[in-house]
């Protein structure tokens, strides 16, 4: 079974940990039109091994759903314990 946090990361913290880690690099498509008007979607880049990984649509300050989190560190290849807080260590 998967670790529980007392809270998961934003999809800032994720991307942060993803760049600073992992050798990631935050990229936006092209603008596509959408019904809020045109978007560019953003997702993961590596150069080292050409892997692409998916972002969520939504706020870089928004906590990632369960389902997503997990989705993102198999994807991404990043131990879900890389975002551990230390207070989830500590009683």
């Amino acid at each position: 079974m998967s670790p529980r946090f007392s809270q998961r990361p934003t999809l800032g913290e994720f991307i942060a940990v993803a760049k600073q880690r992992f050798g990631y690099a935050l990229r936006r498509t092209v603008p596509i039109g959408g019904s809020f008007g045109k978007e560019r979607l953003k997702y993961l880049f590596r150069k080292k091994d050409g892997k692409i990984i998916d972002l969520p649509f939504q706020a870089d300050h928004a906590r990632l759903s369960q389902n997503s989190f997990e989705a993102l560190c198999q994807n991404a290849g990043i131990p879900e314990e890389d975002f551990r807080r230390k207070e989830d260590d500590e009683g």
